[in-house]
């Protein structure tokens, strides 16, 4: 195996840590991935079930260290990198998430589950490790453990 890479495009996010301290630096998401011959997003690296902890190439030094999913509170990245059309499709609900130890966060969720189960409180409980939410210029991918409460 030694000598074989799998081809990957880095991203540049800026991570808030459950110790409150912040990094900024580089993912790196699978060209093609076996769900869809695109590059791979941002949120099925954040929710893969097989990955606890995941590389981070830091800005501005160069150092690459390996982050903890788990005590990854949230992930913050540009939004018109991350404009796939897949992760906006549902209805847009509007609302304010406070997680712990941070300021509230105001953005928009879609919700794009059946009809029975479009309340933001089923969008919550999905099995996900992290949810997105819009804003004008960013995207936040919000990590369910971390949340203490949601308004909508």
């Amino acid at each position: 195996m030694e000598g074989q890479k799998i081809p990957k495009q880095s991203r540049t996010v800026d991570f808030t840590l459950s110790d409150g301290s912040r990094v900024r630096g580089d993912v790196f998401l699978h060209l093609f991935t076996f769900r869809h011959d695109s590059t791979q997003r941002l949120d099925e690296l954040l929710n893969d079930d097989n990955t606890r902890f995941i590389p981070v190439k830091r800005v501005p030094e160069g150092l690459v260290t390996l982050l903890n999913l788990n005590h990854v509170v949230m992930v913050e990245a540009d939004r018109q990198e991350d404009s796939d059309e897949l992760t906006e499709l549902g209805d847009k609900r509007a609302v304010t998430v406070t997680a712990f130890g941070q300021e509230p966060i105001r953005g928009d969720i879609h919700i794009n589950l059946p009809n029975e189960h479009g309340r933001v409180q089923d969008f919550f409980n999905q099995s996900l490790k992290f949810s997105a939410l819009y804003q004008d210029h960013r995207v936040v991918y919000i990590n369910h453990n971390h949340i203490l409460s949601v308004t909508d």
